[in-house]
């Protein structure tokens, strides 16, 4: 038991963290720089919906979110949220964090 939980450990626990902050940041990432026209096409908000490092957390996929990715009054909330004029130092601290997060991985 011994020899498998440090195969475990060694192997797939550690890269697996890796590769989902990779993975995780690179999601962050192109939720925020995306255009507006192709944040709001269908296939991004399925994207959107569908994250395996988001969408696993919590409820995960057992909620059917397809009516929500494809209303556009949702669509258009998110959007307005996503553009929010946050102040500059929340910003700042925010991709601060997630720089942060990356370089530890």
């Amino acid at each position: 038991m011994d020899d498998l939980k440090a195969l475990y450990e060694a192997g797939f626990a550690a890269n697996f963290s890796k590769e989902w902050h990779a993975n995780y940041y690179r999601a962050v990432e192109d939720v925020h720089t995306l255009p507006e026209a192709a944040w709001k096409r269908p296939d991004f908000q399925m994207r959107l919906w569908d994250i395996d490092e988001v969408a696993n957390i919590g409820l995960g996929r057992s909620v059917n979110v397809s009516s929500a990715a494809s209303d556009p009054a949702v669509i258009d909330a998110l959007w307005e949220v996503k553009t929010l004029d946050l102040p500059i130092v929340g910003k700042r601290r925010l991709w601060a964090a997630l720089r942060e997060q990356w370089a530890a991985c």
